[in-house]
């Protein structure tokens, strides 16, 4: 049995500059763990933190696969399908 996919969202709460725990970021974790649930739960979504990118958050890393800057809830479904494709 294969692996589960996981996407990482940063939701660090640096202080002193710009950070990823902002409300944006809030959004887009739930939204891609409830989207993810919708279709079938093949993907994990998980929180994680700072991933050195803070000024171009939200940050969401596919683990076997590319960083995504600046994510909106737009981004789920196009995030949550190049997860199910990374090795």
């Amino acid at each position: 049995m294969a692996a589960k996919k996981a996407i990482l969202v940063c939701i660090n709460p640096r202080s002193g500059g710009p950070a990823c725990i902002g409300e944006q970021s809030r959004i887009v974790f739930r939204a891609l763990h409830k989207r993810a649930k919708e279709r079938g739960g093949e993907v994990e979504i998980k929180r994680n933190v700072c991933m050195g990118y803070c000024s171009q958050g939200p940050n969401v890393k596919i683990l076997g696969g590319p960083f995504h800057h600046e994510v909106t809830v737009d981004d789920v479904d196009r995030i949550l399908d190049l997860a199910l494709h990374a090795k």
